[in-house]
């Protein structure tokens, strides 16, 4: 079972059919799903034949029926290859990766607070750092002398050294993860078989070394409880020395229905109920280690035979893993040139040949620029030639129904059976995910479009949040259907989990997953069948990221994102360094945005934002063109205070924590005075603003006078705890670019306002947003990037209230300058700033 799979335990989905009348027949589908794959291995990376092992991965005892299913490649002299199927190791990526994590990587490094990236370099890879953006201007831009060969290989030599940086400090973040302690992360293992290796480069002694381990195991409907897992990292202490190990191999067999004696005197079976299912589970491991390592091992067992040793699990590679190995494999995608080499006069890069503008008639609501991209789509979609376009969304242009449309207007484009009957829909997070599948739904609905169970599955280790989503996600339909099957009282396949999971993925039109999950060897039969590949968000993922979807061999692309918010979050030095954040969307973007004709289409119209809000973005991120839709203002005619209003508070005192994250307690005491009052003037029943931002609806009715004794009915207080109050703190976020900030605001403040980073934002949307800016002497810090700002300063539907010392921002960022002087022309700044809060009445 794959690391993470399956973790589900507090899905209220799946809690109301277990706790069903179906009870049983679900506990029993479980039961053959949760075993649908014991094996999971890498052993084929290093030439080694699976029947040297099978001695100690056969248990003592009674192997229950079908619990060694295994799908293993093999020779034609039937030697097994597991993971033959899982991986195209190009160029040797993985192995190498491995060699160079158990053989060089030094884990005391982990123990420094910090450590120069340059000194850390040395230690993770030979190769030498090399900057993002100067990879690409180097190379010629003369098409016909460009060199593609040489172009692979500076991309590649570029961007997997910054990953291997980036994988350290995931490392390093996980080791000091205060949550899980590592104490809590060891297990015991039985270690039997040792075999020598060396690395690929023949530098370094190396070795496969294989134990069991044995528990009790009762399933409490999460993840099967087991500390380890395949592609895990794990730390072996022997002799007051530290190495690392790499999980290569993860077998597990249920050996027998274990007694409730045995249950209840093992940790995995504590507070079981008779309804749980429980098994003696046998686990046989294999870890790649250093020859050092392995010899020290072998010498402790000469005199403690039967002692187990603690392994401890530090991380899991499988994000990163997928990653570098889609760098090394984006030559067997068929237009990787234009990737490597992007130009206007690139076929790939123009608009489908029969695409007219003039002939688009916007329907089912949606306005110009959204049915432009819808248009694009369609034709790209009949163009015998391939192509990518780019969809620029800025903030509440409805850039997901607009996919949305999209994929409805695909969708009856789509051959029953045969090649490309598949439209794949990725996104960098879950929640993004979700909510394409969310939109994807409502839009049915929206054009009463006809569609079936199985039409639309949504694939992933998460399961959605909305309860509404799950019977879409394919493990709940995998489990779905097999009960349907158990209902029948015929005898199941020992191997239906994976013949059900086959016939939904064969059927299925619409596949919803995020980027890195289509490295998973689950969506395989997407190779060949997938027709179009839209990716949303594309601006915040790392660019291999990215290239993880191009494994299914589809070339006709459509990337959604904004490159004026927040690009993907780094945590390398090196990659900060060297420009690892940057996304191939944003790449792409500086390369055409100059061309009218190019392959971007901007999204020109929002519905989130009041005018008066939208008016600074609009003006200075997006050269005065985004607009604003007629109905915003009609929907916002009752809220009561200016939509906008600057707050420059030049005496407040900055302060920083332990982890030198920067607070101001003179900000967080305003603002928890101005949100009792704010919430005293929004609880009056005349105070109802719509919330939907995206849906495009107007709202004709007349706009009714301002009742001028609003202020007086508002001052009353409010008491927290009362349903006026609760439902005015839900319509209200406060946004802080530091973490010690939000953490002093919850102190301050109830607790139904939603607090968050500048980060953390993106995406979201609220009626009311006070942004506090923190910054009070010396530098601004993470306030001197214009994407941030630009994502703090376009949350707001109704309200946004900036507090904090404007006047040194002004003095050191353009892009704070332009906005005080906006604020100082409006009228809507106030310098002098003092308790209790006067709040800006229109």
């Amino acid at each position: 079972m794959n690391s993470g799979e399956d973790s589900y335990s507090g899905n209220a989905w799946l809690k109301e059919h277990l706790d069903g009348t179906d009870a049983h027949l679900w506990r029993r589908a479980r039961k053959m799903f949760l075993f649908r794959q014991n094996l999971s291995s890498a052993l084929n990376l290093f030439n080694f034949d699976y029947r040297a092992i099978e001695n100690i991965s056969k248990p003592e005892g009674t192997v229950l029926s079908g619990s060694r299913d295994t799908a293993l490649g093999s020779r034609p002299e039937g030697e097994f290859r597991p993971g033959q199927l899982w991986t195209d190791d190009a160029k040797n990526s993985i192995r190498t990766l491995l060699d160079r994590i158990v053989t060089r990587w030094i884990p005391k490094h982990l123990h420094l607070r910090r450590i120069n990236y340059e000194r850390l370099h040395k230690s993770l890879t030979p190769v030498p750092l090399s900057f993002v953006q100067k990879t690409y201007d180097h190379t010629n831009n003369n098409i016909e002398k460009f060199n593609v060969e040489n172009a692979l290989t500076a991309y590649q030599e570029c961007l997997v050294p910054l990953h291997y940086h980036e994988l350290w400090s995931e490392i390093a973040n996980d080791f000091k993860d205060v949550d899980v302690a590592l104490n809590q992360r060891t297990t015991d293992i039985n270690f039997q078989e040792f075999y020598n290796k060396q690395t690929l480069d023949g530098e370094k002694d190396s070795a496969l070394i294989f134990g069991t381990n044995r528990v009790i195991f009762a399933d409490r409907y999460n993840a099967l409880s087991r500390s380890i897992g395949f592609f895990d990292l794990v730390l072996i202490k022997m002799n007051n020395k530290t190495y690392f190990g790499m999980i290569v191999h993860a077998e597990q067999t249920k050996v027998k229905v274990a007694s409730r004696e045995e249950c209840s005197n093992n940790n995995y079976a504590s507070n079981t109920n008779s309804n749980e299912l429980q098994f003696d589970l046998q686990t046989t491991i294999g870890i790649y280690v250093s020859r050092e390592c392995s010899d020290v091992i072998q010498q402790y067992r000469k005199g403690n035979k039967d002692k187990k040793i603690p392994i401890t699990k530090l991380s899991n590679i499988t994000s990163s893993r997928r990653m570098i190995s889609a760098i090394h494999n984006i030559h067997e995608w068929p237009q990787y040139r234009s990737l490597l080499k992007p130009m206007i006069e690139d076929l790939y890069f123009q608009l489908p040949q029969d695409y007219g503008p003039a002939n688009i008639i916007p329907e089912y609501g949606f306005n110009k620029s959204q049915s432009e991209a819808i248009a694009i789509a369609e034709y790209m979609f009949d163009d015998l030639q391939e192509h990518l376009h780019m969809v620029h969304g800025p903030p509440g242009t409805g850039k997901s129904r607009t996919i949305a449309g999209i994929v409805l207007k695909l969708l009856s484009k789509l051959p029953e059976s045969g090649r490309k009957q598949k439209i794949l829909l990725c996104a960098p997070s879950n929640n993004a995910c979700d909510e394409l599948c969310r939109r994807i739904l409502d839009e049915f609905h929206k054009q009463d479009f006809p569609y079936s169970r199985g039409t639309l599955v949504r694939i992933g280790c998460q399961p959605p949040d909305d309860y509404r989503l799950c019977k879409h996600f394919l493990d709940f339909m995998i489990l779905q259907d097999i009960v349907n099957v158990l209902k029948t009282e015929q005898k199941p396949s020992p191997k239906i989990a994976q013949e059900t999971e086959s016939h939904i993925l064969k059927h299925a039109k619409i596949v919803i997953s995020t980027l890195n999950y289509c490295g998973s060897a689950r969506l395989q039969p997407l190779k060949a069948t997938t027709g179009f590949v839209i990716i949303d968000e594309a601006c915040q993922s790392l660019e291999a990221d990215l290239l993880l979807p191009l494994r299914f061999k589809c070339t006709k692309i459509m990337l959604v994102g904004d490159p004026l918010q927040l690009p993907p979050c780094v945590l390398s030095d090196a990659g900060k360094m060297y420009g690892l954040s940057q996304s191939l969307y944003a790449r792409l973007h500086s390369n055409f945005e100059e061309y009218p004709n190019g392959p971007i289409t901007m999204l020109d119209t929002q519905y989130r934002m009041h005018p008066d809000i939208c008016r600074f973005p609009s003006e200075y991120f997006y050269t005065h063109r985004l607009l604003t839709d007629a109905s915003v203002a009609r929907r916002m005619r009752d809220f009561p205070l200016k939509p906008l209003y600057v707050y420059n508070m030049t005496q407040s005192l900055q302060s920083s924590d332990d982890a030198s994250s920067s607070f101001n307690e003179s900000e967080a005491k305003y603002i928890r005075a101005f949100c009792e009052s704010l919430i005293s003037c929004l609880a009056a029943p005349v105070n109802q603003v719509s919330s939907d931002s995206e849906d495009n609806d107007d709202n004709d009715d007349d706009e009714d006078a301002y009742d001028e004794n609003i202020e007086i009915k508002c001052l009353r207080p409010i008491p927290i705890n009362d349903a006026r109050s609760i439902d005015i703190q839900k319509r209200i976020a406060i946004i802080t670019p530091y973490k010690a900030q939000v953490r002093l605001l919850r102190s301050y403040l109830p607790p139904y306002i939603e607090i968050m980073t500048a980060d953390g934002s993106q995406g979201k949307e609220k009626d009311i947003v006070i942004v506090s800016c923190v910054r009070s002497g010396g530098t601004i810090g993470f306030l001197d990037d214009m994407h941030r700002v630009n994502v703090m300063l376009t949350r707001p539907k109704n309200g946004l209230y900036v507090v904090g010392n404007l006047t040194q921002l002004a003095n050191q960022n353009e892009c704070w300058k332009a906005f005080v002087d906006h604020a100082r022309v409006k009228n809507i700044i106030s310098d002098e700033v003092m308790l209790p809060p006067e709040l800006p009445y229109r």
